[in-house]
């Protein structure tokens, strides 16, 4: 009887915080574990936001990865302007590209024009895509309107852009990782 009691004392020491504990279902304490790990959390973010523009890739790349410019053949990364020789401007800008040609080995130089600048505008109009293969539109995240151009990440040797190809990229990429994860799921079940 004395034992009963003692069982009956401990079981109402045990503090309310403790019993959530020993109730919680495993997804429950795997989730506050996965909270706690500030690492994991940053690396959920990043991974959200690569799904994100993995789908709407067509809205976030700037042009079409297959559309190319000789103009542009190995064209270096435009930097962004906020400066200019009159003074700081809220709305960034890029200048245009000044192309030469380097009489000793014949290769281009590119330099940019600072008397042609564009200003980049987000929602702009550009190539007309199928936004998740449904919705007809030519509404890009950002762009420069006009003849000017707007390379991130430069050209490749057929003039491409290489940002929008990037960002195409990452829907293959992440595309991939959900087919290898759902496959390994299905396989380890029927095993």
């Amino acid at each position: 009887m004395a034992e009963v009691e003692k069982r009956e004392e401990f079981i109402e020491e045990v503090p309310e915080k403790e019993e959530k504990i020993y109730v919680a279902s495993q997804w429950k304490l795997m989730w506050w574990r996965f909270r706690r790990n500030k690492l994991a959390i940053a690396g959920l973010v990043v991974l959200i936001i690569f799904y994100i523009i993995a789908a709407f890739c067509e809205f976030f790349a700037p042009y079409d990865p297959y559309k190319y410019d000789v103009r542009y053949v190995l064209a270096p990364p435009q930097r962004i302007h906020f400066v200019d020789e009159h003074g700081f401007h809220l709305r960034p800008f890029v200048y245009a590209y000044k192309m030469d040609i380097d009489p000793n080995t014949l290769r281009r130089i590119y330099s940019e024009d600072k008397t042609r600048k564009y200003p980049i505008k987000f929602f702009v109009r550009g190539h007309e895509y199928k936004l998740l293969g449904l919705f007809k539109t030519d509404i890009h995240l950002f762009g420069v309107e006009g003849d000017g151009h707007i390379f991130l990440f430069g050209t490749d040797s057929l003039g491409r852009d290489v940002f929008s190809r990037v960002i195409y990229g990452t829907r293959i990429s992440t595309t991939v990782g959900l087919v290898d994860i759902f496959l390994s799921f299905l396989f380890g079940i029927i095993i």
